[in-house]
């Protein structure tokens, strides 16, 4: 179910978009600023990596219609909903 809510979609977040590339690739643009990292699904869970660094956080992710919800460890949450 997440693979199917992320692959090929973009979302958009308060002041940032992804973008999740079926290949594993991500954009995830804030401004004029892009950042490329990978993400996948592990488990029931959402991964991401963002270089230079070669650690994996994972996050829940709860969506309800087109409003998705990411949820780390503590208050890490992030929510989006699809732009495209």
């Amino acid at each position: 179910a997440i693979r199917a809510a992320l692959e090929d979609r973009v979302l958009a977040y308060e002041n940032a978009s992804q973008d999740f590339r079926a290949s594993g690739r991500t954009l995830y643009t804030f401004g004029a600023r892009d950042s490329w990292g990978y993400w996948r699904v592990q488990g029931d869970q959402y991964c991401s990596q963002w270089p230079p660094s070669d650690l994996w956080a994972c996050y829940g992710l709860e969506q309800a219609g087109d409003r998705l919800r990411f949820v780390g460890q503590g208050d890490d949450i992030s929510e989006a909903v699809y732009a495209d």
